[in-house]
């Protein structure tokens, strides 16, 4: 069993911004960090990742895209887990985050 996130029991995929930084913080952070409870993924206890990859996908609906959305849910590419926030919440969470490229 390898890698940094683990699935949870939780079933719903919906959460905010400050979840995702709340989750982005208690995975690459140092010390004790508090993750929003009920989220689908949470940071394995025993390794942390030594750096990450975000992707926002703003004004897209992955309905329509049934190539990428195969891609990114299918437990055979590696998919852990899925963090959905809706409204043009990207550039809000992207601003905390260090060593952005657009």
């Amino acid at each position: 069993r390898s890698g940094t996130v683990r699935r949870t029991t939780a079933v719903n995929e919906q959460t905010s911004a400050d979840g995702v930084t709340s989750f982005w913080s208690s995975l690459h952070g140092y010390g004790r960090k508090l993750q929003h409870a009920g989220m689908t993924v949470v940071p394995d206890l025993f390794s942390r990742p030594e750096s990450g990859v975000v992707i926002g996908l703003t004004g897209v609906d992955l309905d329509n895209m049934p190539n990428l959305n195969a891609m990114m849910t299918r437990k055979e590419n590696g998919v852990v887990g899925h963090m959905e926030v809706h409204g043009q919440q990207c550039n809000k969470m992207l601003g905390s985050v260090k060593g952005v490229q657009e």
